[in-house]
């Protein structure tokens, strides 16, 4: 008599499957890693083994985790660069303008034996970031007497405002800006010595402050 054979069991979950799935809320490369395997194992079993959708659900987080781990990491490195890019940008409208100071105090000094004797407050006297694009423009700032001897003018839209003070053989010269409108203001300085010969030598600092 032959022997009857034995009915086979259910078909089981595969456990690699289950891992899979767990691991890729919490680490992606696992996630993805024994997800493959258990659809693997579901492939191989010929219907003994299930959790085929469970595996591929696995691998589809886990790729999502990872590709959105991948582009924080992008952004982590390029946002802040970014930022200090647009900083240097900005600010280089303060080094043009305080060099078009120096040069105008320069030929000031050598035709007059002195630099100007006048001062002019911050100018204009709005900050900028109350005009229109974050900008100062307003031509009629620049008539006053200091700024018309300097013959300074920014004459485009610009972002940073601008002092002076001598007392005909030093002067001070500033530029003032917040660059992101965010309250916090940096400056930009230059200085010109003039010695008993009547030769004239100048000095910048900045930035000074935390934009």
């Amino acid at each position: 008599m032959a022997t009857p054979s034995m009915p086979a069991g259910p078909p089981r979950t595969s456990g690699m499957a289950i891992a899979g799935f767990v691991c890729s809320f919490f680490c992606g490369l696992l996630g993805l890693i024994f997800s493959i395997m258990g659809r693997n194992e579901c492939k191989r079993s010929n219907g003994a083994i299930q959790g085929g959708g469970l595996a591929l659900a696995g691998m589809i987080i886990s790729i999502v985790s990872l590709v959105l781990g991948v582009l924080g990491v992008l952004a982590a490195v390029a946002i802040p660069s970014f930022v200090e890019y647009t900083h240097k940008s900005k600010a280089t409208e303060a080094s043009v303008q305080l060099n078009k100071l120096e040069k105008h105090a320069k030929v000031y000094a050598i035709e007059k034996g002195e630099f100007p004797r006048m001062s002019a407050p911050l100018t204009p006297a709005t900050p900028c970031c109350e005009g229109p694009g974050a900008r100062c423009n307003d031509a009629a700032a620049w008539t006053t007497p200091a700024w018309r001897e300097l013959d300074f003018d920014p004459y485009e839209p610009h972002r940073f405002r601008y002092s002076y003070e001598s007392d005909g053989t030093t002067f001070t010269a500033r530029a003032v800006g917040d660059l992101d409108c965010d309250g916090n203001e940096v400056t930009y300085e230059i200085r010109g010595v003039m010695d008993r010969s009547g030769n004239a030598t100048f000095s910048r600092m900045g930035p000074i402050g935390v934009d």
